[in-house]
């Protein structure tokens, strides 16, 4: 009786034991995963701190500079910092600030704000504000993408626009072009990814739809802006009429004649 006991006592102290085996090895096992997740999401972030230190030639980064210039309002006092991508695909990967990005593309990096250029095309390819998350780590929040087509008769519309856009901050143009209607009598807001467009609709007067109107060529953009005939408040806002003033001051005027000695 006493050594089925015994027995009884060691099978269960086996049994007591492999549990607390199986439970430090499935904390162990946690703890690995969460590390391996923990440096998978660092390695998603794009290590911008490379580039500050790549060699500053004064001469290129102002001719740089100015070719940028051309497309979007530098409103930083500062020189930034310039330099080549030269692994486009493997940035798309961590990053997708990076997904359109070629190699030999250029990325100026001011204080708070990224500009990848493409000098060969002469285009930007995206822009977007610089978020500091330590010391050591740096990533790129993601603009809203934004293509501006001409529906109107009028040349040049759509280049107009843009200069008014480009100060909207958050927004990146990416293309320039005619839409395939050129007879639009309102401006058009399309919102084909679901962003946040309350300042566009604050500056058209106009909601954002979601579709484009038929007839028109799909878009790589975030958002599509189609300028129409319709003219801003300032433009359309009726002339007074001065004619019963005109009328009041005739007849004051001829109220205060004298009148003509016999």
């Amino acid at each position: 009786m006493e050594s089925k006991k015994v027995k009884k006592a060691k099978g269960g102290k086996k049994f007591v034991w492999f549990l607390i085996i199986l439970i430090i090895i499935t904390l162990i096992a946690g703890c690995a995963w969460l590390f391996l997740n923990y440096k998978n999401a660092k390695s998603q972030i794009a290590d911008l701190s490379n580039i500050k230190t790549e060699k500053q030639v004064p001469g290129n980064v102002t001719d740089i500079l100015e070719k940028v210039k051309k497309h979007i309002i530098i409103y930083e006092t500062e020189m930034p910092q310039i330099a080549t991508i030269n692994d486009a695909q493997e940035l798309a990967k961590s990053q997708k600030f990076y997904e359109n990005a070629k190699n030999g593309d250029k990325i100026l990096l001011f204080g708070q704000r990224a500009i990848i250029y493409n000098p060969t095309n002469d285009i930007l390819v995206n822009v977007g504000p610089v978020i500091f998350q330590d010391n050591e780590e740096q990533g790129v929040e993601e603009p809203i993408t934004m293509e501006i087509r001409n529906g109107t008769a009028t040349a040049g519309a759509a280049n107009e626009w843009r200069n008014n856009l480009s100060e909207l901050g958050s927004y990146t143009t990416i293309k320039i072009a005619d839409a395939a209607n050129r007879s639009y009598q309102a401006h058009q807001i399309i919102n084909l990814n679901n962003k946040d467009v309350a300042d566009l609709e604050k500056m058209f007067g106009v909601a954002a739809m979601t579709k484009l109107p038929a007839g028109e060529a799909p878009s790589n953009a975030d958002v599509v802006v189609i300028v129409g005939e319709t003219k801003t408040s300032e433009e359309s806002a009726p002339e007074p009429d001065t004619t019963e003033d005109e009328n009041n001051t005739e007849e004051e005027d001829t109220g205060n004649e004298p009148e003509a000695e016999n």
